[in-house]
Protein backbone atom coordinates (compact mmCIF):
# COMPACT_ATOMS: atom_id res chain seq x y z
CA UNK A 1 0.00 0.00 0.00
CA UNK A 2 2.72 2.46 1.16
CA UNK A 3 4.32 1.80 -2.25
CA UNK A 4 1.31 2.41 -4.45
CA UNK A 5 1.09 5.22 -2.42
CA UNK A 6 4.21 6.30 -3.13
CA UNK A 7 4.11 5.62 -6.95
CA UNK A 8 1.11 7.36 -7.55
CA UNK A 9 2.28 10.88 -5.78
CA UNK A 10 -0.01 10.65 -3.20
CA UNK A 11 2.03 10.46 0.15
CA UNK A 12 3.00 14.28 1.46
CA UNK A 13 5.62 14.44 3.80
CA UNK A 14 4.68 15.58 7.23
CA UNK A 15 7.05 18.64 9.60
CA UNK A 16 6.82 18.49 12.81
CA UNK A 17 9.69 19.01 15.75
CA UNK A 18 10.76 16.33 16.87
CA UNK A 19 14.25 14.62 18.31
CA UNK A 20 16.35 13.07 15.90
CA UNK A 21 18.45 11.27 18.44
CA UNK A 22 16.28 9.99 20.74
CA UNK A 23 14.60 8.77 17.23
CA UNK A 24 17.23 6.62 16.51
CA UNK A 25 17.94 5.53 20.19
CA UNK A 26 14.28 4.32 20.05
CA UNK A 27 14.70 2.10 17.09
CA UNK A 28 18.14 1.10 17.95
CA UNK A 29 16.70 -0.38 21.74
CA UNK A 30 13.75 -2.40 19.60
CA UNK A 31 15.79 -3.57 17.89
CA UNK A 32 18.06 -4.99 20.71
CA UNK A 33 14.98 -6.41 22.37
CA UNK A 34 13.88 -8.04 19.61
CA UNK A 35 17.40 -9.60 18.50
CA UNK A 36 17.20 -11.95 21.38
CA UNK A 37 19.81 -13.94 21.71
CA UNK A 38 21.38 -13.24 18.58
CA UNK A 39 25.24 -12.56 18.41
CA UNK A 40 24.89 -9.89 16.28
CA UNK A 41 25.84 -6.21 18.25
CA UNK A 42 24.27 -3.46 17.57
CA UNK A 43 25.77 0.08 17.35
CA UNK A 44 24.67 3.53 16.98
CA UNK A 45 26.93 6.75 16.41
CA UNK A 46 25.38 10.31 16.19
CA UNK A 47 27.88 12.75 15.01
CA UNK A 48 28.51 15.86 17.80
CA UNK A 49 28.05 18.48 14.95
CA UNK A 50 24.30 16.88 14.02
CA UNK A 51 21.73 18.81 15.40
CA UNK A 52 19.47 17.03 18.16
CA UNK A 53 16.08 18.52 17.00
CA UNK A 54 15.01 18.81 13.62
CA UNK A 55 11.54 19.77 11.43
CA UNK A 56 11.12 16.89 8.86
CA UNK A 57 8.89 13.88 8.74
CA UNK A 58 9.68 11.64 12.07
CA UNK A 59 7.22 8.63 10.73
CA UNK A 60 9.12 8.38 7.39
CA UNK A 61 12.49 8.34 8.81
CA UNK A 62 11.61 5.97 11.32
CA UNK A 63 10.57 4.23 8.22
CA UNK A 64 14.05 4.28 6.22
CA UNK A 65 16.16 3.58 9.37
CA UNK A 66 13.46 0.52 10.16
CA UNK A 67 14.16 -0.82 6.85
CA UNK A 68 18.06 -0.75 6.41
CA UNK A 69 18.91 -2.07 9.93
CA UNK A 70 16.03 -5.03 9.28
CA UNK A 71 17.50 -5.58 6.36
CA UNK A 72 21.25 -5.73 7.64
CA UNK A 73 20.00 -8.52 10.43
CA UNK A 74 18.50 -10.40 7.95
CA UNK A 75 21.55 -11.84 6.35
CA UNK A 76 23.94 -10.89 9.62
CA UNK A 77 24.63 -13.72 11.59
CA UNK A 78 27.25 -12.54 13.99
CA UNK A 79 29.62 -9.77 13.73
CA UNK A 80 27.51 -5.96 14.07
CA UNK A 81 25.56 -4.06 12.67
CA UNK A 82 26.15 0.14 13.18
CA UNK A 83 23.60 2.51 12.09
CA UNK A 84 25.68 6.15 11.82
CA UNK A 85 23.93 9.98 11.34
CA UNK A 86 25.90 12.49 10.29
CA UNK A 87 25.31 16.30 9.54
CA UNK A 88 26.79 16.61 5.55
CA UNK A 89 26.45 20.22 4.73
CA UNK A 90 24.33 23.23 6.50
CA UNK A 91 22.53 25.95 4.47
CA UNK A 92 20.17 28.11 5.33
CA UNK A 93 19.12 26.30 8.72
CA UNK A 94 18.94 23.05 5.80
CA UNK A 95 20.34 20.18 7.16
CA UNK A 96 21.91 17.60 4.51
CA UNK A 97 22.17 14.57 6.61
CA UNK A 98 23.70 11.19 5.89
CA UNK A 99 22.56 7.92 7.59
CA UNK A 100 24.89 4.94 7.09
CA UNK A 101 24.20 1.33 8.00
CA UNK A 102 27.26 -0.92 7.76
CA UNK A 103 26.76 -4.85 8.57
CA UNK A 104 29.14 -7.60 8.86
CA UNK A 105 26.54 -10.29 6.74
CA UNK A 106 26.81 -12.44 3.53
CA UNK A 107 27.46 -9.55 1.52
CA UNK A 108 26.02 -8.68 -1.95
CA UNK A 109 27.29 -10.09 -4.98
CA UNK A 110 28.49 -7.07 -7.29
CA UNK A 111 26.13 -8.40 -10.41
CA UNK A 112 23.26 -7.62 -8.10
CA UNK A 113 23.96 -4.20 -6.90
CA UNK A 114 22.58 -2.36 -9.77
CA UNK A 115 18.71 -3.72 -9.15
CA UNK A 116 18.85 -4.00 -5.13
CA UNK A 117 16.54 -0.85 -4.86
CA UNK A 118 14.26 -2.06 -7.66
CA UNK A 119 10.78 -3.42 -6.52
CA UNK A 120 9.79 -6.70 -6.19
CA UNK A 121 13.26 -7.63 -6.61
CA UNK A 122 15.03 -10.21 -3.64
CA UNK A 123 18.24 -11.47 -3.72
CA UNK A 124 18.64 -15.46 -3.14
CA UNK A 125 18.77 -15.60 0.49
CA UNK A 126 19.78 -19.64 0.85
CA UNK A 127 22.63 -18.87 2.58
CA UNK A 128 21.13 -16.76 5.49
CA UNK A 129 18.18 -19.31 6.06
CA UNK A 130 16.01 -16.05 5.12
CA UNK A 131 12.98 -16.31 2.76
CA UNK A 132 10.32 -13.65 3.10
CA UNK A 133 8.48 -10.67 2.08
CA UNK A 134 7.86 -9.54 -1.26
CA UNK A 135 11.38 -7.57 -2.30
CA UNK A 136 9.55 -3.93 -1.61
CA UNK A 137 11.76 -2.82 1.50
CA UNK A 138 14.31 -1.40 -0.13
CA UNK A 139 12.64 0.32 -3.06
CA UNK A 140 9.96 1.95 -0.30
CA UNK A 141 13.46 3.47 1.41
CA UNK A 142 14.63 4.80 -2.21
CA UNK A 143 11.19 6.44 -3.06
CA UNK A 144 11.47 8.15 0.13
CA UNK A 145 14.85 9.14 0.57
CA UNK A 146 14.14 10.59 -2.93
CA UNK A 147 11.16 12.81 -1.60
CA UNK A 148 12.93 13.92 0.90
CA UNK A 149 15.74 15.07 -1.99
CA UNK A 150 18.15 12.49 -1.12
CA UNK A 151 20.30 9.71 -2.63
CA UNK A 152 20.45 5.86 -1.81
CA UNK A 153 23.69 3.66 -2.64
CA UNK A 154 25.60 0.64 -1.34
CA UNK A 155 28.48 -0.83 -1.04
CA UNK A 156 29.34 -4.48 -0.72
CA UNK A 157 31.62 -7.52 -0.72
CA UNK A 158 30.62 -10.52 -0.72
CA UNK A 159 31.77 -12.75 2.91
CA UNK A 160 32.36 -9.47 3.89
CA UNK A 161 29.32 -7.07 4.94
CA UNK A 162 27.36 -4.36 3.33
CA UNK A 163 27.17 -0.34 3.32
CA UNK A 164 23.59 0.97 2.88
CA UNK A 165 23.55 5.28 3.25
CA UNK A 166 21.45 7.66 2.27
CA UNK A 167 20.73 11.13 2.59
CA UNK A 168 18.02 13.52 3.30
CA UNK A 169 17.39 17.20 4.03
CA UNK A 170 15.60 17.97 7.09
CA UNK A 171 15.10 21.37 8.66
CA UNK A 172 17.35 22.79 11.92
CA UNK A 173 15.31 23.80 14.71
CA UNK A 174 17.72 26.61 15.75
CA UNK A 175 15.86 27.79 19.05
CA UNK A 176 13.08 25.99 20.98
CA UNK A 177 11.20 26.44 24.38
CA UNK A 178 9.43 24.04 26.73
CA UNK A 179 6.10 24.90 27.80
CA UNK A 180 3.77 22.88 30.02
CA UNK A 181 3.20 20.23 27.68
CA UNK A 182 3.68 21.95 23.55
CA UNK A 183 7.36 22.13 22.02
CA UNK A 184 7.16 26.05 20.59
CA UNK A 185 9.39 28.06 18.65
CA UNK A 186 9.77 31.66 19.80
CA UNK A 187 7.91 33.38 16.85
CA UNK A 188 5.33 30.21 17.40
CA UNK A 189 6.01 29.34 13.25
CA UNK A 190 7.14 26.18 14.23
CA UNK A 191 4.55 22.84 14.14
CA UNK A 192 3.52 22.08 17.49
CA UNK A 193 4.15 18.82 19.51
CA UNK A 194 2.81 17.59 22.24
CA UNK A 195 5.72 16.03 24.71
CA UNK A 196 5.82 15.11 28.17
CA UNK A 197 5.52 17.81 30.73
CA UNK A 198 9.19 19.32 31.83
CA UNK A 199 10.45 18.14 35.33
CA UNK A 200 11.51 21.24 37.39
CA UNK A 201 15.00 22.50 37.65
CA UNK A 202 16.47 20.11 40.36
CA UNK A 203 18.42 17.19 39.44
CA UNK A 204 16.99 14.06 41.39
CA UNK A 205 19.63 11.33 42.27
CA UNK A 206 18.75 7.91 41.83
CA UNK A 207 20.34 4.72 42.25
CA UNK A 208 19.87 2.22 39.54
CA UNK A 209 20.13 -1.30 40.23
CA UNK A 210 20.25 -3.56 37.42
CA UNK A 211 23.02 -6.32 36.05
CA UNK A 212 22.02 -5.65 32.01
CA UNK A 213 24.65 -3.61 30.26
CA UNK A 214 21.72 -2.52 27.78
CA UNK A 215 19.55 -1.78 30.19
CA UNK A 216 22.04 0.27 32.07
CA UNK A 217 22.32 2.57 29.24
CA UNK A 218 19.16 2.15 28.14
CA UNK A 219 17.44 3.80 31.61
CA UNK A 220 20.43 5.92 32.32
CA UNK A 221 19.67 7.75 29.13
CA UNK A 222 16.06 8.28 30.17
CA UNK A 223 16.76 9.36 33.52
CA UNK A 224 19.62 11.58 32.10
CA UNK A 225 16.91 13.24 29.90
CA UNK A 226 14.35 13.67 32.90
CA UNK A 227 16.61 15.67 34.51
CA UNK A 228 18.39 12.98 37.10
CA UNK A 229 21.52 11.98 38.40
CA UNK A 230 22.51 8.51 38.03
CA UNK A 231 24.49 5.90 39.56
CA UNK A 232 24.73 2.59 38.83
CA UNK A 233 24.88 -0.65 40.57
CA UNK A 234 25.47 -3.81 38.57
CA UNK A 235 24.62 -6.58 41.52
CA UNK A 236 23.15 -6.66 44.89
CA UNK A 237 26.01 -6.49 46.88
CA UNK A 238 27.49 -3.69 44.82
CA UNK A 239 24.41 -1.59 45.22
CA UNK A 240 24.46 -1.83 49.25
CA UNK A 241 28.33 -0.36 49.08
CA UNK A 242 27.22 1.98 46.72
CA UNK A 243 23.83 3.66 48.22
CA UNK A 244 24.12 6.72 50.15
CA UNK A 245 21.50 9.05 51.69
CA UNK A 246 21.53 11.46 48.75
CA UNK A 247 19.73 8.71 46.63
CA UNK A 248 16.02 10.13 46.68
CA UNK A 249 14.87 6.91 44.59
CA UNK A 250 16.08 3.32 43.79
CA UNK A 251 15.03 1.10 41.02
CA UNK A 252 15.36 -2.39 41.59
CA UNK A 253 15.84 -5.17 39.28
CA UNK A 254 14.34 -7.95 40.69
CA UNK A 255 16.43 -10.26 38.83
CA UNK A 256 20.08 -10.16 40.05
CA UNK A 257 22.86 -12.60 39.67
CA UNK A 258 23.81 -12.42 43.54
CA UNK A 259 21.50 -11.42 45.96
CA UNK A 260 18.14 -10.91 44.23
CA UNK A 261 15.82 -7.74 44.19
CA UNK A 262 13.57 -8.78 47.05
CA UNK A 263 16.94 -9.87 49.34
CA UNK A 264 18.54 -6.61 48.53
CA UNK A 265 15.29 -4.70 49.17
CA UNK A 266 15.58 -6.28 53.02
CA UNK A 267 18.96 -5.24 53.49
CA UNK A 268 18.48 -1.90 52.43
CA UNK A 269 15.27 -1.70 54.93
CA UNK A 270 17.35 -2.83 58.01
CA UNK A 271 19.14 0.48 57.79
CA UNK A 272 16.72 3.21 59.70
CA UNK A 273 17.80 5.94 57.35
CA UNK A 274 16.62 3.86 53.64
CA UNK A 275 12.65 2.80 56.10
CA UNK A 276 11.02 5.55 53.73
CA UNK A 277 13.30 5.77 50.85
CA UNK A 278 10.90 4.95 47.46
CA UNK A 279 12.61 1.60 45.94
CA UNK A 280 10.81 0.83 42.28
CA UNK A 281 10.77 -2.84 41.37
CA UNK A 282 11.73 -3.67 37.94
CA UNK A 283 10.74 -6.94 36.58
CA UNK A 284 9.45 -8.41 33.31
CA UNK A 285 6.87 -10.49 35.67
CA UNK A 286 3.69 -8.85 34.91
CA UNK A 287 1.17 -10.84 37.16
CA UNK A 288 -0.35 -9.88 40.65
CA UNK A 289 1.41 -12.34 42.38
CA UNK A 290 4.49 -11.30 41.36
CA UNK A 291 3.84 -7.46 42.04
CA UNK A 292 2.42 -8.45 45.77
CA UNK A 293 5.29 -10.13 46.07
CA UNK A 294 7.82 -6.86 45.51
CA UNK A 295 5.47 -4.81 47.50
CA UNK A 296 5.69 -7.28 50.54
CA UNK A 297 9.32 -7.50 50.39
CA UNK A 298 9.48 -3.72 51.06
CA UNK A 299 9.26 -2.25 47.79
CA UNK A 300 7.26 0.66 47.02
CA UNK A 301 6.13 0.13 43.65
CA UNK A 302 6.50 -1.77 40.47
CA UNK A 303 7.13 -0.86 37.11
CA UNK A 304 7.41 -3.66 33.72
CA UNK A 305 9.87 -3.56 31.51
CA UNK A 306 10.86 -2.77 28.89
CA UNK A 307 10.94 -0.11 30.97
CA UNK A 308 9.84 3.32 28.66
CA UNK A 309 10.70 7.27 29.65
CA UNK A 310 7.30 8.23 30.53
CA UNK A 311 6.66 5.00 33.34
CA UNK A 312 9.97 6.54 34.59
CA UNK A 313 8.42 9.92 34.83
CA UNK A 314 5.45 9.06 36.19
CA UNK A 315 7.70 7.31 38.95
CA UNK A 316 9.57 10.42 39.89
CA UNK A 317 6.28 12.51 39.89
CA UNK A 318 4.44 10.27 42.53
CA UNK A 319 7.33 9.60 44.72
CA UNK A 320 10.15 12.76 44.81
CA UNK A 321 8.74 15.09 42.42
CA UNK A 322 6.70 18.04 43.91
Amino acid sequence: LDFARLDAGSIKLKKEAFDLRQLVFDIMRDFELQKKASQVELLSEYQPDMPQHVLGDPHRVRQIIDNLVSNALKFTQAGHIKLKIENLAEKEHIISVKLTVEDTGTGIPEDKLSVIFDRFKQLDMARSGFKQGVGLGLAIVKQLVELMQGKIGVKSHVGQGSIFWCTMNLQKVEKYKFTKSILTAPNDSMPKKTIEKPMPKKAYHVLLVEDSLVNQKVMKLFLEEINCQVDIAGTGQAALKLIKPEHELVLMDVSLPDLNGFETTQAIRKQAIYKDLPIIAITAHVFDKDKQKCLDSGMNDVINKPVSKEQLIKILQKYISK
